[in-house]
């Protein structure tokens, strides 16, 4: 089987590339069906509740986005108490804490 830019197309034999967008003509009447306050066209405006749960975890994403990526008084905190001996790991407590995050 051969395969070439020449292939057959719904639009006709041979032809290369894309069809020409078509527009699509008025509706008939549809000026006839517009809602007051509004003109010949123009679609009414959409009304859309948002619940207080929706809002609050917009707040929520808005505060993440918002926080910086690194929290600089953290890192200072754990550079002194690295670089001075103070800064102890709990083994157990770090495998538990990746264990649950894998559940």
């Amino acid at each position: 089987m051969k395969i070439d830019d020449h292939t057959p197309t719904a639009h006709g034999l041979g032809q290369i590339g894309q069809p020409a967008p078509t527009r699509r003509p008025p509706t008939p009447g549809a000026a006839d069906h517009a809602t007051p306050g509004t003109t010949s066209g123009e679609r009414p405006a959409a009304t859309v509740e948002v619940s207080s749960r929706a809002r609050e975890l917009h707040a929520a994403l808005k505060a993440v986005h918002d926080a910086p990526d690194v929290r600089a008084d953290v890192v200072a905190d754990v550079r002194s108490r690295l670089a001075e001996g103070r800064y102890r790991l709990d083994a157990e407590a770090t495998a538990r804490g990746i264990l649950d995050r894998r559940a």
